[in-house]
């Protein structure tokens, strides 16, 4: 199998890559490493492109002779997003057009997407199901219901074979937290390590349901194998709400 993983060199997508040729496959990584590192990879056996998703010849390229695509390539974070909504979805919304376009050039068989529980808003019905309304709440959410919606269309219009996976607060090895917009395990174990105060934002009543990145990546790669696909989102999360 010949898989090709956007955004393979950022947290998520390395600990995928890995995962994936492990478990035997041939991996093309294309990532133009605005977020990711290629230290991330270091060691691991895969093709490596340097481009953005947004270049199309350059996916085309990285897609040439795939059997899948998992789609992670973004802009990350909500703050981000309000700072600058234009670039997160030139890379969010049309970075996954631009993605499923090429596979259907290329007539991948099956493609996974990263899309994110922002898009379910402020709403605090616990647990979040994916029979609830989307309410997104800033432009990452807006690109990220984009994104989900985008491969549905693809999939009833033109066939192609997709599952648009909604991520729930994703942690682990290889997560920065040296930025202003590092996830809230990474801030509370660098904070931790080097003696400052944990930075706790509001009261500390929120719920989050934490993931762990390697529970995440065996879900995706035993979906790559099993060849799973929905014509509907899917949360990938595991209901163990953390205050």
């Amino acid at each position: 199998m010949r898989a090709v993983v956007t955004g393979g060199a950022g947290f998520i997508g390395a600990h995928l890559a890995r995962t994936l040729r492990e478990r035997g496959a041939k991996v093309v990584v294309i990532d133009d490493l605005s977020s990711g590192r290629l230290a991330n990879l270091s060691g691991c056996d895969v093709e490596f492109l340097e481009a953005s998703i947004l270049d199309r010849p350059m996916l085309d390229t990285a897609l040439g002779g795939a059997d899948v695509v998992v789609h992670l390539a973004a802009i990350p974070s909500v703050p981000r997003s309000v700072a600058n909504p234009l670039a997160s979805h030139h890379a969010n919304a049309t970075g996954t057009l631009e993605v499923l376009e090429a596979s259907r050039r290329a007539g991948v068989r099956q493609v996974v997407l990263a899309s994110s529980s922002s898009v379910y808003g402020a709403s605090a019905v616990m647990p979040k199901q994916e029979d609830m309304p989307t309410a997104p709440l800033s432009p990452y959410a807006v690109s990220k219901l984009a994104t989900e919606a985008y491969a549905i269309a693809y999939h009833h219009c033109y066939g192609l074979d997709v599952l648009p996976f909604r991520f729930f607060n994703v942690f682990g090895p290889l997560q920065p937290a040296g930025h202003a917009y590092a996830a809230v395990i990474p801030a509370f174990v660098d904070a931790a390590l080097a003696g400052r105060p944990l930075p706790v934002q509001g009261g500390g009543e929120q719920t989050r349901d934490f993931t762990y990145v390697g529970s995440v990546v065996r879900v995706i790669a035993d979906a790559v194998e099993r060849g799973v696909t929905s014509d509907r989102p899917v949360n990938l999360a595991f209901g163990a709400v953390r205050r």
